[in-house]
């Protein structure tokens, strides 16, 4: 029968205390890092869709200038979905296009959704605003 020292046990103690706290420390130093890579891909992912937007916008503003409805208010809304996936809704405003019949507003409405976006995994839902004044 072996008698242990009870400074042997505190050392023993001791050291396996500070193993588990530097195991702990560098679990939480590296789900940090994990974290950062992914909210650094967000971001980038964020920057990419925000120039595609834009310039989907810009093509969009020229179709219309070009259909004779110059300096109309076009909106996109992005929402994303819990899959990923990306659902945009396109509003425009003109004055002119409120005055449209059903039909006329049906047919340009068509062409402006003609319009493609360079993502093509995004689902588009386009609409032209309502005022009643």
């Amino acid at each position: 029968m072996r008698i242990f020292d009870k400074r042997l046990i505190w050392r023993l103690a001791g050291m396996t205390a500070i193993t588990v706290l530097l195991v702990m420390i560098g679990t939480l130093f590296l789900s940090m890092a994990v974290l950062s890579q992914s909210r650094e891909a967000v971001r980038q992912q964020k920057e990419y869709y925000k120039v595609l937007e834009q310039e989907y916008v810009k093509r969009m503003s020229e179709f219309l200038e070009e259909q004779g409805y110059a300096n109309s208010g076009i909106t996109m809304n992005r929402v994303i979905e819990e899959d990923g996936t990306l659902q945009y809704t396109v509003t425009i405003h003109h004055r002119r296009i409120e005055q449209l019949d059903d039909i006329q507003r049906g047919e340009l409405l068509s062409k402006c959704q003609e319009i493609e976006f360079p993502e093509q995994d995004c689902s588009f839902c386009h609409k032209f605003l309502e005022t009643s004044f």
